[in-house]
């Protein structure tokens, strides 16, 4: 079975108790199966956080798999660039998130399927 990398928009939902965000999020956990989180993401939660969810944040980091950027990365984030960031408006943020699911093998669930153009990776929406 492939893992899921986790977009931050569905890390959102969850955080915000939404019941489909809340059961695709807790279904990616099995006995043997943890999911994939960018780092990028959490920048992203970090800098849109309510104060009341700090705790629940952290909790949920503190549950997935991060994945932090390094060279291989950014090299290959700086290639998605390259090729879509004109043609479809890629943003360095997704474009790491997309590098991220590429460099550990995983499918990347999104809620904005248009952000990642990408046809090197599995990209799906959840729900």
């Amino acid at each position: 079975m492939m893992m899921s990398l986790i977009d931050t928009n569905i890390i959102i939902d969850y955080l915000r108790d939404r019941p489909k965000a809340t059961e695709f999020v807790e279904g990616e956990f099995t006995a043997n199966l943890i999911p994939y989180v960018s780092v990028i993401s959490y920048v992203e939660i970090c800098a849109g956080a309510r104060p009341r969810e700090e705790k629940a944040i952290l909790k949920l980091f503190d549950e997935v798999r991060i994945v932090e950027i390094g060279m291989e990365i950014a090299g290959k984030a700086g290639g998605y660039l390259n090729i879509y960031g004109k043609s479809h408006g890629l943003e360095i943020a997704d474009a790491l998130i997309a590098a991220t699911a590429f460099s550990v093998g995983a499918k990347l669930a999104t809620l904005d399927r248009r952000h990642f153009p990408m046809t090197d990776i599995q990209v799906y929406v959840p729900y």
